[in-house]
């Protein structure tokens, strides 16, 4: 009896329980959409006077929704919305065989957590009928919850991850960014891991301030396959950096996991994202016969190392690292390179490098540059320089060389009248030959800003390669710090807001489209008479004027004649006595009319 009576209750538990799932009579618009639950059963007709059935659901978090719809439908159109109604998916496939009536379709969807509307709609007048419909769903377990539309799309809404941490993502219909914010507190190697079933995705890293430095090449799946898993190794000095995970193509989508390892290279000076010792005033000072690590990396290409030598001697330089290949330079203390290696390269299967040398040299100091070889090839390096057997060597310069000091031209201003002197004929002078800028490929790297200009020393004299500030009439300086400016390298004034630009007779050396004259931009320069900036202008088509007021050939020339002070004194000395005349007339006339009265 008992048995009976359980088995009732269980057959009765079972029907209501089928009658809790199947529901029918759906909303037919977005204000009347019927609530439903994910993993439930609902059903609906569609006939040619209620062509609609709206139904409205909600995700808890961010994740994967399984649909299955099937009837004696034959087709349909099935859409999804976002809460405010905009259209994020529709149905490509939810249509029968041509002979058939019945229907059945699956797909699956990303989705944020948030409200959706989910929409059956007559596909064809008069394709009418039954049909069933089921949501699952499958948590993606971020690690930082998202809503419907993506919560971390921008730099400023990153994520702060911790190094050697796993996090999870997930990349949506409406959500095809990730941003993660990472912190090195020294120079080191990232060891990234990204793998999931995502099929393909675009990372990138980028600097504190939103520069990218890296992106991937190969973060994609088999073709045949959904899963993905990707590594890469990046070298990176210390600072903050941003992780992104963007969508790769439309439609790919899918959750992922992300892992950031960090290996410190342990520098002897520890460097700051983008480098701090690329440039000789930064060099890190070092001893002699002592062992230093550093690390090129991908943002910092340049490492500048300061040694002095107390007598002539030979210096025994080793080198190895983890880094392939390198340029080695030692420059003296005016910045001359007096060497620089040609086989600090490893073997083509190798990624370890280990290089001797030995160069002789004079008391003095020194600099030593380690210096990235081919772009991508960084890593990290141990180096000493120890002396070895005293030797006689050239003298070579120990100290910058001093000059006595040149006074900078003020700012522009009209030129005051010249003093009155007796006309001279003028001599011709012949102007000057400029010349190309006299640069060492391997010296342009190592440029330095100051006074609003960018420019790299070369055999103790400036070279400017590029002027960076923003004023209309621009000075060219006679000295930068204990250095003449003696060139003007290519575009170096093309293209920036400069509208003429005064030229000391030191500059003899000019390099193409110096002016944007190539390019159409009207910079005038203001010169002297015969200097190489005169050349340079008249050979190449540049607007100028000189400082002569006297020349003739200047671009501010008139085409009235040129007359001297003392002509216009003799003028004004006739045309005086002339008025005294005519006056004097008219007064002797008057009186003689007078007198006959």
């Amino acid at each position: 009896m008992t048995k009976r009576i359980i088995s009732a209750i269980l057959v009765i538990a079972a029907v209501f329980g089928m009658l809790t799932v199947t529901v029918s009579a759906a909303g037919s618009t977005f204000d009347t959409a019927t609530n439903m639950s994910m993993g439930k059963n609902y059903s609906g007709t569609i006939t040619d006077s209620h062509k609609d059935d709206f139904y409205k659901f909600t995700l808890p978090s961010s994740g994967r929704i399984e649909l299955q719809f099937s009837g004696n439908i034959g087709s349909a159109y099935l859409y999804i919305y976002t809460a405010d109604g905009k259209k994020i998916w529709n149905d490509d496939d939810a249509v029968s065989g041509s002979n058939q009536v019945s229907l059945y379709y699956e797909d699956s969807l990303d989705l944020a957590s948030g409200t959706y509307y989910f929409q059956v709609h007559e596909r064809y007048s008069g394709r009418t009928g039954n049909y069933n419909l089921i949501l699952n769903f499958t948590d993606a377990k971020e690690s930082f919850k998202e809503v419907c539309g993506g919560s971390d799309n921008y730099f400023e809404y990153a994520n702060s991850i911790s190094l050697g941490s796993k996090y999870n993502g997930q990349i949506a219909t409406e959500d095809k960014d990730d941003f993660y914010k990472f912190t090195l507190p020294s120079s080191g190697r990232i060891e990234l891991q990204f793998s999931g079933n995502i099929g393909s995705a675009y990372l990138y890293i980028y600097t504190a301030d939103g520069k990218k430095i890296w992106n991937d090449d190969d973060a994609v799946s088999g073709s045949n396959q959904v899963s993905l898993y990707y590594e890469d190794s990046l070298d990176l000095a210390s600072g903050t950096y941003y992780f992104q995970v963007h969508e790769r193509y439309s439609g790919r989508t899918g959750n992922y996991n992300l892992i950031l390892n960090f290996t410190d290279a342990k520098e002897s000076f520890k460097e700051v994202c983008g480098g701090s010792d690329n440039y000789f005033e930064y060099a890190n000072s070092i001893s002699l016969g002592s062992k230093y690590n550093g690390q090129i990396a991908t943002e910092d290409k340049d490492d500048f190392y300061k040694f002095t030598l107390p007598s002539s001697g030979r210096i025994e330089l080793q080198f190895s690292g983890n880094i392939g290949s390198v340029y080695l330079y030692i420059y003296t203390a005016d910045g001359k390179k007096i060497w620089n290696d040609d086989d600090a390269v490893s073997s083509s299967n190798q990624a370890s490098l280990n290089y001797k040398d030995t160069v002789d040299l004079s008391a003095g100091t020194y600099y030593f540059q380690v210096h990235e070889r081919y772009s991508g090839r960084t890593g990290n390096y141990t180096f000493s320089i120890g002396t070895g057997r005293e030797t006689a060597v050239p003298t070579v310069p120990t100290e910058r060389p001093t000059q006595a000091p040149i006074t900078v031209p003020a700012q522009h201003t009209t030129a005051p009248e010249e003093p009155f002197h007796e006309e001279t004929t003028a001599t011709y002078t012949e102007p000057e030959t400029y010349v190309k800028p006299e640069i060492d490929n391997d010296t342009v790297t190592m440029l330095h800003d100051s006074e609003n200009f960018t420019y790299t020393v070369i055999n103790n004299y400036i070279v400017i390669f590029k002027y960076t500030g923003g004023s209309t009439y621009v000075i060219v300086p006679l000295k930068i710090g204990d250095y003449v400016v003696k060139g003007i390298g290519d575009n170096a004034f093309n293209g920036t807001k400069a509208e003429e630009v005064e030229i000391p007779d030191c500059v003899t050396q000019f390099g193409s489209n110096a002016f944007g004259e190539e390019n159409g931009q009207n910079i005038k320069i203001r010169c002297n008479k015969g200097s190489a900036a005169h050349s340079y202008a008249k050979q190449n088509g540049v607007t100028y004027t000189l400082n002569s007021q006297s020349d003739t050939d200047s671009e501010s020339k008139s085409f009235l004649p040129q007359i001297s002070e003392r002509s216009i004194l003799i003028l004004f000395s006739i045309a005086l006595a002339t008025v005294c005349g005519v006056c004097a007339v008219a007064i002797m006339s008057r009186k003689r009319k007078s007198d006959r009265r």
